[in-house]
């Protein structure tokens, strides 16, 4: 993943999720630091984290008496892209969290491929929202106004159809799953009906021309899934770079004279007939005198 170096602070609960974020950022370039949840004094440095990106391992201590959960612990700082990786899946849990700020829930027991897509594409968003500008031909989404523009004229959308094209746009080269896009843009459980997702799709696929026939982009629904993005340009052979057909190509002769044939003089015929009759008779011919 090309991204520049990176702060990540790692804040854990046990030890081995040390491991699984070292296997969750393989191929990140990032300055990490960790903090461990469950000492005292870390949870003060946490409260007070100046870092950029806050990725928190979440592990839910239910009591068997009143079915209570913890809450994560989490920065007073307000970082600019806050990741919570959690097996905790109650509503009310998850979004207290993301009403706490964070802004993006995962469940940490999905399977580990899974789970550093989510993350990488957590981490590109927030390199793109640092840039303020993400430019995908002919797209141009500028994150400050948020607006969107297609080849300079502004296409207008609602924030939320904004947030979500932008997310869409933002990982383009990948399928976006429903999941996702319930947490990231809906701050609501990943549990909950997707209908609205796809309301939201059919605006964004009529205001910015997603259709299957765009000469650009197409906005495709994979069934039970998510969404992905196709690029229709990029399958495009240049017409410079088609083979032309050849020019001045000599062209078949037409109507050619045959050439003559070459007449035998009158002895060499006479004498071919001779050995002719000759060779079909096997008995010689005897003239009668008169």
């Amino acid at each position: 993943m090309d991204l520049n170096s990176q702060k990540i602070a790692i804040v854990i609960e046990h030890p081995n999720d040390i491991l699984l974020a070292q296997q969750l950022l393989r191929g990140i370039n990032h300055d990490l630091s960790v903090y461990n949840a469950q000492d005292s004094h870390d949870q003060l440095l946490v409260k007070n984290l100046q870092t950029d990106i806050v990725i928190v391992f979440h592990r839910a201590i239910r009591n068997s008496s009143n079915s209570t959960v913890s809450d994560p612990c989490l920065p007073d700082s307000k970082p600019k892209r806050l990741i919570i990786l959690s097996d905790c899946h109650r509503e009310d849990a998850v979004v207290r969290t993301l009403n706490a700020g964070a802004h993006h829930y995962f469940d940490i027991n999905e399977k580990s491929f899974v789970l550093k897509v989510r993350v990488e594409a957590a981490l590109r968003t927030h390199q793109h929202a640092a840039m303020n500008i993400l430019d995908v031909a002919p797209f141009k989404f500028n994150v400050e106004r948020r607006k969107v523009t297609c080849n300079g004229k502004a296409i207008h959308l609602s924030p939320r159809e904004f947030s979500l094209a932008y997310f869409l746009f933002s990982n383009h080269d990948r399928i976006v799953f429903d999941s996702e896009l319930m947490v990231s843009i809906w701050t609501l459980p990943s549990s909950m009906d997707s209908r609205r997702i796809d309301t939201a799709i059919c605006r964004i696929r009529k205001k910015m021309n997603l259709y299957e026939g765009s000469a650009e982009w197409s906005l495709q629904r994979l069934r039970q899934i998510g969404y992905q993005l196709v690029n229709h340009a990029s399958y495009r052979v240049p017409l410079q770079n088609q083979p032309k057909p050849l020019q001045n190509q000599p062209k078949p002769l037409q109507n050619q004279p045959q050439p003559a044939l070459k007449k035998q003089p009158a002895a060499e015929e006479e004498q071919s007939v001779v050995s002719i009759s000759q060779t079909t008779s096997s008995k010689p011919t005897y003239a009668i005198a008169g």
